[in-house]
């Protein structure tokens, strides 16, 4: 195979330990060394490529890869990965950049060349530029240059999440999981290059003063769906966050259920932003059976987070008051309000948390059966914080981490 030629003689294997200066390479090199020893890994990333690496595949990788051989020898990819599974090969070029350095079309252009006469079937990108979907890059591509070669763009967030829920999700063997936890105590280093997604698209602050007009917008307003993939890729982020903070398995999910695709999924957030100025975010953490919601109301400028209190079991109405009143007597959450959801009630009695430990007992009675459910909820409004790209993303993450510490420090989650 022509792509196995940069494998004679490489000096630059990827190393977990790398002694690179450059971040981007640095990073690379940890990436392609956990490809390598963690075939769970490379499962679950390699699949957002096409290609179905199994456990029983095997993988060479090499750094600043050249082809002296090719009628475009200067180019140099910056990791090439190999991947054979029985009489098959599957090769990959790989493009990484760190901090705020982009992609370049032209770059890939020329990898997409160089693709075609060694007969390299796909090309990956890494950058911490976020994209609606791996196959979906955040840069312009000649079509004509893709036909043959596919082309998956991922974020090194998102790169971290999927290592995070990988991670979490438990039945990994005690030495890959050592490894992946400590390619993530590097990935989430602040030094190491990877940027989280800190600020709401450009036209952000445009739809949300729109918003409070009486004209608004609709679902045919330029920008819109920008608006709508920037929210996607904030709460892909702060899924990974959450993982990372509380150390169990949370899943992102979506009202239109979890088999809808990434299409369903974005067809119902452009309507409810169109229709309701709202945006939302569903997480359930998948042990303890819970799930945090998060919405984004652009018309009140106001954002809230939800998490449901886990209750105990075989208590009547007064028991799991009075056990609900001493949870949350122990530690009040600021400015903090539960809805307790009774049987046979249409809507559930929402209150602050403060009205509901000044007198507990009023709101038992006429109950003998215990409430369904009971949620705890922070909401908070502000114009000028609403209208920030970068303060609506820091407020919401920092209302959301401050309901789960809680939930954590009472063992909920």
């Amino acid at each position: 195979m022509k792509y196995l030629e940069p494998f004679e003689n490489n000096p630059n294997t990827p190393r977990l330990i790398p002694n690179f200066k450059q971040p981007e390479r640095k990073l690379l090199s940890v990436f392609l060394a956990l490809l390598g020893m963690s075939a769970s890994a490379r499962e679950i990333i390699l699949k957002n490529c096409g290609y179905n690496s199994g456990r029983s595949c095997t993988i060479q990788s090499a750094m600043e890869v050249s082809f002296k051989s090719s009628m475009v020898s200067d180019v140099r990819p910056d990791g090439l990965i190999v991947c054979t599974r029985g009489k098959t090969q599957w090769a990959a070029f790989v493009e990484a950049k760190a901090e705020r350095n982009a992609i370049r079309s032209d770059q890939i252009h020329s990898y997409l060349d160089l693709a075609r006469q060694t007969g390299v079937g796909t090309v990956i990108t890494i950058s911490n530029e976020f994209a609606r979907t791996p196959d979906s890059p955040p840069y312009h591509l000649d079509t004509k240059k893709t036909r043959n070669t596919g082309v998956f763009h991922f974020a090194w967030a998102d790169i971290r999440t999927s290592l995070e829920m990988l991670r979490a999700h438990g039945g990994l063997e005690a030495v890959e999981l050592g490894l992946i936890k400590e390619c993530l105590d590097f990935f989430w280093d602040e030094r190491s290059g990877v940027a989280t997604y800190d600020a709401m698209r450009e036209v952000w602050p445009a739809f949300v003063e729109a918003a409070s007009t009486t004209l608004g917008f609709n679902a045919n307003v330029k920008g819109l769906t920008d608006v709508v993939y920037g929210w996607q890729q904030e709460r892909r982020d702060l899924c990974s966050k959450l993982i990372h903070f509380s150390g169990v398995e949370v899943e992102l999910r979506h009202v239109v259920g979890v088999r809808a695709d990434d299409a369903a999924r974005t067809k119902v957030d452009r309507q409810m932003l169109a229709d309701d100025y709202m945006m939302s975010a569903h997480y359930h953490f998948k042990t303890q059976k819970l799930t945090a919601e998060v919405l984004l109301d652009l018309r009140a400028c106001r954002m809230t987070a939800q998490l449901d209190i886990p209750l105990p079991d075989n208590k009547g109405a007064k028991a799991t008051v009075a056990w609900l009143a001493k949870v949350l007597g122990v530690q009040p959450l600021t400015d903090a309000s539960i809805c307790i959801d009774w049987p046979w009630r249409g809507v559930g009695s929402l209150l602050t948390v403060d009205a509901f430990l000044r007198e507990p007992e009023y709101y038992v009675e006429g109950h003998k059966l215990p409430p369904k459910g009971v949620k705890l909820i922070i909401s908070r409004h502000g114009v000028r914080t609403f209208k920030s790209r970068k303060k609506v993303i820091s407020d919401v993450e920092a209302m959301v981490l401050e309901l789960v510490g809680y939930a954590r420090d009472n063992a909920w989650v």
